[in-house]
């Protein structure tokens, strides 16, 4: 079985308010130099809501009852794709 590779690339993960976090995402295929992989579903173990990735590759979560320094866990799906990174899928909200 033939499987693509994904690649996630988080640009920014920040304070959005005093008691939330945001995190922007982006997912290409390959490598870092791939092209972006539109209709990729995101979802956050626990709390944000899944999306899908737009036709550039991006996603943005807000997570309203977490903070920076908090960790979360990802989840990416997209028939006949694989992560190959999975460690990129657990990461701690950022400050800035």
């Amino acid at each position: 079985m033939h499987y693509r590779i994904l690649t996630l690339v988080f640009l920014v993960a920040t304070g959005w308010r005093l008691n939330a976090a945001a995190l922007r995402g982006l997912i290409l295929a390959n490598e870092l130099g791939g092209p972006p992989v539109p209709n990729v579903e995101v979802a956050a173990v626990a709390g944000a809501n899944p999306t899908v990735t737009d036709g550039q590759g991006r996603f943005l979560f807000q997570f309203p009852a977490k903070q920076p320094g908090d960790v979360v866990q990802l989840i990416v799906r997209k028939p006949g794709h694989v992560v190959v990174i999975e460690v990129q899928l657990r990461l701690a909200l950022s400050k800035d």
